[in-house]
């Protein structure tokens, strides 16, 4: 059974390793390994360091995964009401053109196509309204989570301290 959250990279070339307050690329030769190495090549010293350096590593690949998350919602969110905007400046021309404040002469005097489009613009204001909140209650959960993650780095490097020193 795995322990890695859902969103770990599978390959540690893209991974990130904790070094103070700063994540940088971890480099090594054989990217794939996903931290795992041969029962020869651990040193018992090294196992704790290993467990706090992983544990940091782990989470600051799981804070780097959020921060994307985040961001990848807000631009989707951001077309969503875009293309929606787009639609009801499309439904408002000829909303404009029909009686009673057009000149055309085609629909004047039809009150039906008049409360097509309008109940056609409302529809669309509502689904923007709940497109709005959805971004919104996305992001808040990510956010809770990003703020436990923090929590979470922030005592082991507090652990990693006390072990270093």
């Amino acid at each position: 059974m795995r322990t890695e959250p859902y969103y770990m990279p599978h390959c540690q070339k893209y991974s990130f390793i904790a070094s103070g307050s700063v994540l940088r690329p971890v480099s090594s030769e054989n990217p794939c390994l996903n931290g795992h190495t041969t029962p020869g090549d651990r040193q018992p010293a090294d196992t704790l360091d290993d467990l706090i350096t992983g544990s940091l590593r782990t989470l600051g690949q799981s804070i780097e995964q959020i921060l994307e998350e985040i961001d990848a919602r807000q631009r989707l969110g951001e077309r969503i009401i875009e293309s929606i905007d787009k639609q009801m400046c499309m439904l408002k021309e000829p909303l404009y053109m029909t009686a009673p404040f057009g000149p055309s002469t085609v629909t004047v005097g039809d009150p039906r196509r008049r409360t097509a489009i309008e109940k056609e613009l409302a529809s669309l204001e509502t689904e923007k309204r709940h497109e709005e909140v959805g971004t919104w209650k996305d992001v808040a959960g990510l956010k809770r989570e990003l703020r436990e993650l923090w929590r979470d780095y922030d005592t082991e490097k507090q652990r990693a301290r006390v072990m270093q020193g």
